[in-house]
C-alpha cells in the first residue's frame, strides 16, 4: 500500500497568502487540490474576480466603514497603492456577507461612533474558522459592548450557509466543518464526492 503523501497548496486571498495542507493519498490528492482551488471561487469572492461594479461597491464600503480599509496589522497604517480591489470584508464567505456582512459593520460603527473610537479602530482579519465567524481587530474586544456585538454574529454565522446565506446546519462529515443549507450541501457533494470524509471504522 502506497504511503500517504502530505500536500500543500497556496491560495491568494485578500487577507494574504493562505496555505492549505492536505493529507490525502496520491490517487485523490491532485483532484482534491483542484477542487479546493475551484471552491475558493464558490465560497469566497476574491480580489482577482473584482469587476467595475464591485470596485464601486468597495469604495462605498470603505467610505461608510473606514475600518474595512486594508491596513498593516501591527500599526493600522493604510497600505500603499490602495486600488479598491478588496476590503477587509472580502475573506468572509459570500453567504455570510449576503446575510449579515453589512449588518455587523453597521452595529460596530454605531458603537464606535457612540464611544468616539471610530478613528482609532481597524480590522486586522475577518474569516471563517471551524464553521464560525472570526473577527479580529486592534484589541478593542476589552469593551463589553463590542464583544457582545461580535459574539452575536459568531453565533449567527454557525447557523448560516457559507454559500448562499440561507439558514444552514453545521456539516461535520466534510473535509472541514462549515454550515451549509440542504440545497448547497447536496450541490457541493454532487460536484465533488471527495468532500465526504471517510469513516475511520
Amino acid at each position: 500500500m502506497e504511503k500517504d503523501r502530505f500536500n500543500t497548496i497556496n491560495m491568494n486571498l485578500p487577507s494574504g497568502r493562505v496555505i492549505y495542507k492536505v493529507g490525502f493519498s496520491e490517487d485523490v490528492a491532485d483532484d482534491h487540490i483542484r477542487h479546493i482551488c475551484n471552491l475558493k471561487n464558490v465560497i469566497w469572492e476574491c480580489a482577482e474576480d473584482k469587476t467595475e461594479e464591485s470596485i464601486k461597491e468597495n469604495k462605498r464600503l470603505m467610505k461608510e466603514y473606514p475600518f474595512l480599509i486594508p491596513r498593516k496589522r501591527e500599526n493600522g497604517e493604510i497600505l500603499d497603492g490602495e486600488d479598491y480591489s478588496c476590503t477587509m470584508l472580502d475573506p468572509m464567505p459570500k453567504g455570510w456577507k449576503k446575510a449579515f456582512g453589512e449588518d455587523i459593520c453597521r452595529e460596530i460603527k454605531a458603537f464606535l461612533f457612540e464611544e468616539n473610537m471610530l478613528e482609532g479602530y481597524w480590522v486586522k482579519q475577518i474569516k471563517e474558522k471551524f464553521g464560525s465567524l472570526r473577527w479580529y481587530d486592534n484589541d478593542c474586544s476589552r469593551h463589553a459592548k463590542l464583544k457582545q456585538i461580535k459574539s452575536k454574529y459568531v453565533e449567527l454565522s454557525e447557523h448560516t450557509c457559507v454559500m448562499c446565506g440561507a439558514e444552514g446546519t453545521m456539516r461535520g462529515n466534510l473535509r472541514w466543518i462549515s454550515p451549509f443549507c440542504d440545497e448547497c450541501y447536496e450541490e457541493l457533494i454532487e460536484w465533488n464526492p471527495y468532500m465526504i470524509r471517510k469513516s475511520n471504522v
